[in-house]
């Protein structure tokens, strides 16, 4: 019998994802084969840029001999993919070197707009070195991009758009585009009129559908929209989510196109939102990385340290107005952690859910009564299941360990508590949803300034209702446990 020798046998298969951590280690394995730095291009030549990139990352002390190995575009799409400091970094040593020429030929070699980031993390003596090395148009596109805010449309768009201008046939539409080189994963095209004003997004499908001598102005999808180039780029990424787009054209004030922002680049926005927001909540800098330099670091953190141990004021106040309360019941210390803790805990609950609101543009006018009232009711229930469990697990502390807090009489200690409890996780709840807000409407970033806030209320707030209900039941207290 012949041996089947078809296709299907000689087809090769795609490449499957790996998991991450047996990607890591292949990779460092690599690493560790080839510790100098030009074996160690030639093994990872062929390697993913992504991949490389990570490499890279890994060694920044060898990044620019590595680099310096690989072909211009390799290197380029390496130095794309690597974070923004440490990219930076390697172009800051070439120009440190005066290798002010290959410098400009990776800039070059990068998407646009990334190319435009990159840039932006120079200083602006070395920005301009640059730009006399590059060819005078592309320095001429990139000045502009670098002129706008990074956290714009302006400043993430690719300003290399592919546009039709109407009034071509289908078919000349076709050959046209064939001729065009991009990286850009394109769904639709712009339609634009002789002075480059967008008349309309044209789907490649209908393009491809549609009979080859007719014109493609009727093609266009009008109800498609744009995004002004000077609008921010949260709003930007909630565009995307809105409509599901895969790509949006960016505008400015007269309606000509400038470029376009592909959901590769509103990917970026989202983690970079994301770990952002995460970081300010704990008061480190939005922008700090795991590799920033020490003084970026100190100068990211050390002013909202500083906001914090002001913030404490409040909660140091309301200890000292109850000192001669703990001072007759000495126990009562132990257990005021516990009750500013579960307070700032339930706030916190709350404040994360309230975030994400806003980002998700969840947080309607007409939803923040309800939503106000649903806290409330979640602050009192869970006080008081919170509280009744304090009550027994104290009582059973006292029966297993009389010698401990008040011993048997450690229920109605527990019963301060649990009451106080129930009040101020009300309040905690209610201070976590209305302190964002309340941000967002004075202008402030809710994400940095909130947690601050919240931390001063909900200390104060639970320590005032356990020494306050502590207070009011002294005589009960000592009489107890006498």
């Amino acid at each position: 019998m012949a041996e089947n020798t078809g296709p299907s046998q000689e087809r090769p298969s795609l490449p499957r994802v790996i998991d991450e951590h047996v990607e890591s280690q292949r990779l460092d394995a690599i690493v560790r084969e080839n510790p100098e730095p030009q074996a160690l291009a030639e093994a990872i030549a062929e390697e993913r840029p992504s991949d490389v990139a990570d490499v890279l990352e890994d060694r920044p002390d060898s990044a620019v001999e590595v680099v310096a190995e690989l072909g211009v575009d390799d290197a380029a799409e390496v130095l794309s993919h690597m974070e923004l400091s440490l990219a930076a970094g390697v172009l800051e040593e070439l120009i440190d070197a005066d290798l002010i020429r290959e410098a400009a030929d990776l800039l070059e070699g990068m998407e646009p707009d990334d190319a435009a980031d990159l840039l932006n993390e120079l200083q602006p003596a070395d920005r301009n070195r640059i730009f006399v090395a590059m060819d005078a148009a592309v320095a001429r596109r990139l000045r502009t991009l670098c002129a706008y805010d990074e956290d714009t449309a302006g400043g993430i768009m690719n300003p290399d758009a592919l546009a039709l201008e109407a009034g071509l046939s289908v078919r000349h539409s076709v050959e046209k585009i064939r001729t065009w080189e991009t990286s850009e994963h394109v769904t639709h095209l712009p339609l634009v009129d002789g002075e480059q004003r967008l008349l309309g997004m044209l789907p490649l499908r209908r393009l491809l559908l549609a009979p080859p001598e007719s014109l493609v102005d009727g093609l266009i999808d009008e109800t498609y929209e744009s995004l002004p180039v000077e609008l921010d780029q949260e709003s930007v990424a909630a565009a995307f989510d809105r409509h599901d787009y895969v790509l949006m054209p960016v505008v400015d004030n007269l309606d000509r196109l400038l470029g376009i922002i592909t959901v590769d680049d509103v990917i970026d926005i989202i983690r970079e939102e994301a770990t952002e927001d995460a970081q300010k909540q704990v008061g480190a800098g939005g922008y700090e990385a795991v590799w920033s330099t020490a003084i970026e670091k100190y100068r990211g953190r050390t002013p909202w340290l500083m906001v914090s141990v002001l913030s404490l004021i409040p909660a140091l106040g309301v200890v000292a107005l109850f000192e001669d309360t703990i001072e007759r019941v000495a126990v009562l210390a132990v257990l005021m952690p516990l009750a500013a803790a579960i307070t700032g805990n339930a706030g916190h609950q709350a404040l994360a859910v309230t975030l994400r609101g806003i980002t998700l543009n969840e947080m309607r006018r007409v939803r923040i009564g309800k939503l106000l009232r649903r806290e409330l009711v979640v602050g009192l229930s869970s006080g008081l299941s919170l509280g009744v469990l304090v009550v027994v697990l104290l009582a059973v502390l006292g029966w297993l360990a009389p010698g401990v807090l008040m011993g048997q009489d450690n229920w109605k200690l527990g019963s301060i508590l649990g009451l106080s409890m129930t009040v101020s996780l009300s309040i905690g709840t209610i201070a976590g949803v209305s302190i964002p807000l309340l941000m967002r409407r004075l202008g402030f970033d809710p994400a940095q300034s909130s947690a601050i806030f919240l931390i001063m209320i909900t200390d104060a707030i639970g320590l005032l209702s356990f020494l306050g209900f502590a207070a009011l039941g002294l005589k009960w207290l000592q009489g107890v446990g006498a």
